[in-house]
């Protein structure tokens, strides 16, 4: 999913709400009767507290019986909560469903949908043709406005393009293109705001506007770079990134919005890595020290939204052992139950992989078809490398690899090449046709259950067993970096 995004604060105050009449008034007036038939043979639910919305309406032309609304969990969650109602032979439908506070969603029929935005209290009148979305929806009572709002603003801004998509305009005039683009997006909802729409919907909009906004700027200067083969870095000039300091990040609302959280993420480091001068910086401690760093910088919910996307990111890509006490500095603050979940599920593998516990244990035949498990090796340091053929960073560690062995032929230092090819003669062909020195193991994909136990998201990856068996260094540095010498050395001299 990692941006950056201007966000407006999140209130759950309403502007007064007023019906918006259709275009087509028979049409709706046919759909309010008969939604009130279909209500008379399927009776709504009470709903006392006012947390439960209301949707019937008919559909012209219906392509299958059944319609749903897709409800999104927020960020970090695989799946969404849905609801649906059947489709009468004469197109109605009715839907009740409940939300404790304003959701965006998206209504599904036949595979085709749009998208809609639902606050507790809300009874609305839906009206499309399946043979015409999304430009037939016609949205009537409680709740209308907003999604009359939301469907002309998606009509407007969704089929335009950016100039300079293709990466061929320069950095500077791109910003100037999106941000005019995001100007003409403001100007319409603050139109928009004279039909009495919802603080809750125009914030909405708003952080939607200013996290696309953020969005392509970010990503840009590094798809023209790549796209004309020049260095980004020298063509971006030196306040392109100052709408950095102007984003508002402490709206609930945002973390809503799909792939936000990877946005934050962008911003998070980026303004981190400015702030620690990337060419002296110890990598070592980079996932906790952006701990810190987006605990100061942020609040709210995105502090939350960032601080779980680092606590996840750093058992994969750092080391476990200095990420760890991070976990329970964030457990102390009382996270939302979908943010500890996530982190938890994250903590309860890699807690198991940190330095001082015991190796994984398995056994499995080497290349030459003897059994092997790292049990047999203890007494020695072993450095454990994970790579494949068809990656060309782990490709590229195996001359330094091989001068490193070298280095420690005569010392108590044993070297391990676990493949995850799942391509087994391709790899047994590659080591044995390269005289690959070492004790070589192949396992099927980072998803077998060899590489399920080492919590393997991908490959390269090193990891230093010491002389009792126990886990030294979760994620060690790479062969061709010189540090791994000196660490070597300190494991076994232990």
């Amino acid at each position: 999913m990692l941006r950056v995004t201007l966000l407006s604060l999140f209130f759950l105050m309403t502007f007064s709400c007023t019906a918006e009449v259709p275009a087509n008034k028979e049409l709706a007036e046919s759909a309010e009767a008969k939604s009130a038939e279909v209500i008379s043979e399927a009776p709504s639910q009470q709903d006392p507290m006012g947390q439960l919305v209301t949707i019937r309406g008919i559909i012209s032309n219906p392509q299958e019986t059944y319609i749903s609304i897709e409800l999104p969990n927020g960020p970090f969650s695989t799946n969404v909560t849905t609801y649906g109602s059947m489709v009468n032979p004469d197109g109605s439908f009715l839907m009740q469903f409940p939300i404790e506070g304003p959701r965006p969603g998206i209504v599904t029929h036949f595979g085709m949908d749009f998208p809609g935005f639902f606050e507790p209290g809300d009874d609305m009148v839906l009206n499309f043709s399946a043979l015409n979305l999304p430009a037939s929806v016609q949205w009537q009572g409680k709740g209308s406005v907003n999604n009359s709002l939301l469907q002309r603003f998606n009509l407007e801004f969704n089929s335009l393009r950016s100039a300079g998509k293709s990466a061929t305009v320069s950095p500077q005039i791109f910003k100037e293109t999106v941000t005019e683009l995001r100007e003409d997006k403001i100007a319409f909802v603050e139109r928009g705001k004279a039909e009495g729409p919802t603080f809750a919907l125009v914030n909405y909009i708003q952080a939607r506007i200013d996290y696309e906004w953020g969005s392509e700027l970010f990503d840009y200067p590094i798809a023209y770079g790549l796209a004309n083969n020049v260095d980004h870095t020298r063509e971006t000039p030196p306040n392109y990134y100052l709408f950095t300091d102007i984003l508002k990040l402490d709206d609930a609302n945002a973390a809503l919005l799909d792939g936000y959280e990877g946005f934050i993420s962008d911003l998070v480091t980026f303004k981190f890595r400015s702030s620690t001068g990337a060419s002296a910086y110890d990598n070592d401690n980079y996932y906790a020290d952006k701990y810190d760093y987006a605990k100061n910088m942020l609040t709210g919910e995105t502090r939350f939204l960032a601080l779980t996307t680092i606590l996840m990111d750093g058992p994969n890509y750092g080391k476990v052992e200095n990420i760890m006490p991070k976990y329970s500095d964030f457990i102390g603050m009382n996270p939302p139950d979908r943010y500890r979940k996530a982190v938890d599920a994250v903590y309860n593998v890699a807690s198991k992989l940190s330095a001082g516990q015991p190796a994984p244990d398995f056994t499995i035949k080497d290349i030459d078809g003897r059994p092997f498990n790292l049990k047999q090796l203890k007494g020695k340091v072993v450095y454990i490398d994970f790579w494949a053929t068809w990656c060309a960073p782990c490709i590229a560690e195996i001359p330094p690899s091989k001068r490193l062995k070298s280095m420690f032929s005569e010392a108590p230092v044993e070297f391990v090449y676990i493949s995850v090819d799942e391509d087994e003669p391709t790899w047994r062909n590659y080591v044995i046709g390269r005289n690959l020195p070492g004790i070589h193991i192949n396992i099927p994909g980072t998803l077998s259950d060899i590489g399920q136990m080492f919590d393997l998201s991908g490959v390269p990856k090193y990891m230093i067993i010491d002389k009792q068996g126990n886990i030294a260094d979760s994620n060690a540095h790479r062969p061709s970096d010189d540090r791994i010498i000196d660490d070597l050395k300190e494991i076994m001299n232990r």
